[in-house]
């Protein structure tokens, strides 16, 4: 049971009911904030996976969640928040330990559809990379089990058809879908979607924030000056889209279209229609991340399935916003007989 002063919340998602117990309430508000998560318990007969935070000091943290043995260090690397912070992964059969040095701690139990994370007080990182780091991260691992397979893309609809834009950081993803997004076309996501079933090629959101960074939201957006963002960090602004007014903001759609972006720095767009396969090389880059084996064979599967339903497109994607909306809008309402 959980103590008098955790908050317990509970959330669906896609047919998966969420259970969150944390026991910080400013980490429960701001991560209620961050996630678009539909509150309530789902059916009794839907599967649950439960997600455990705690706030503490770095002389509990063990206690909260001890680490395995040196022998089961699997990967270590540096993870970029406010600064670097080395992290160590370990695993031990499906279970997997992530430890954020000076910055927290993550437990992920798949089998068992739970998880738990850990952040110490006074670290320094902004909310908006805790909220990231040691929630949204575990949670999509959890719904990993259930058919959901994290890509790093950015989604919007548009006419009905669903339309992802994938590429290396930087490419404009994010720049493109709000794009689309301020000539009325809902956005789902603006950096990860969570694709289910590769042959409806359905795609989830599970959080209505979005990022931009403070030279693109000047040279593009000025409109923005006007709307408080939620986080701001590096640079980078986080808005809540379904905070500012006409904005719309969908949590699924289906998915018909791929779109793999390059930088030009041209004025004017351009697109050119491509196979599925030549698409490979840049999809799986940023979307194969995950370090298991069996994990990444059934991801790979899942991918190579789903490209060939959907239509594919390289992007030469230039510095003029209108020609760029106006180019996608082209595309897909003329396909659709609008």
């Amino acid at each position: 049971m959980p103590q008098n002063d955790t908050t317990v919340n509970n959330y669906t998602a896609g047919g998966v009911s969420i259970r969150m117990q944390n026991d910080s309430p400013a980490w429960a508000a701001s991560l209620a904030s961050y996630l678009s998560l539909t509150p309530g318990d789902g059916p009794q007969n839907t599967p649950t996976v439960n997600l455990f935070f705690n706030e503490t000091g770095s002389e509990k943290l063990d206690r909260l969640i001890p680490l395995p043995g040196e022998q089961d260090l699997t990967f270590e690397g540096s993870l970029l928040v406010n600064h670097p912070v080395p992290y160590r992964i370990f695993a031990k059969g499906k279970q997997r330990w992530i430890d954020y040095i000076g910055f927290g701690r993550t437990w992920i139990d798949p089998l068992n559809n739970r998880a738990q994370s850990a952040c110490l007080k006074e670290c320094g990182i902004s909310s908006i990379y805790t909220n990231i780091v040691l929630a949204y991260n575990p949670l999509i691992i959890l719904l990993s089990q259930h058919g959901y397979h994290s890509v790093h893309a950015s989604c919007v609809q548009l006419g009905g058809k669903g339309i992802l834009f994938t590429g290396v950081s930087g490419s404009g993803k994010s720049t493109a879908a709000y794009a689309l997004l301020r000539r009325g076309h809902p956005i789902l996501a603006d950096d990860r979607v969570l694709l289910q079933n590769a042959d409806s090629c359905r795609a989830l959101s599970i959080s209505d924030v979005i990022k931009l960074s403070q030279e693109a939201q000047q040279t593009f957006f000025p409109e923005l000056d006007r709307v408080k963002p939620l986080h701001y960090v590096d640079q980078e602004l986080y808005y809540k889209v379904t905070s500012i007014d006409h904005l719309p903001y969908l949590n699924s759609t289906q998915v018909n279209y791929l779109f793999i972006f390059e930088r030009t720095g041209t004025k004017n767009s351009r697109l050119e229609k491509v196979n599925p396969s030549r698409v490979v090389g840049d999809l799986f880059p940023v979307t194969m991340c995950d370090f298991e084996p069996a994990a990444l064979t059934n991801k790979f599967t899942f991918l190579m399935d789903f490209l060939e339903n959907v239509e594919c497109y390289r992007v030469h994607f230039g510095t003029d916003m209108e020609h760029f909306a106006c180019l996608i809008e082209d595309l897909v309402l003329r396909k659709d007989g609008w």
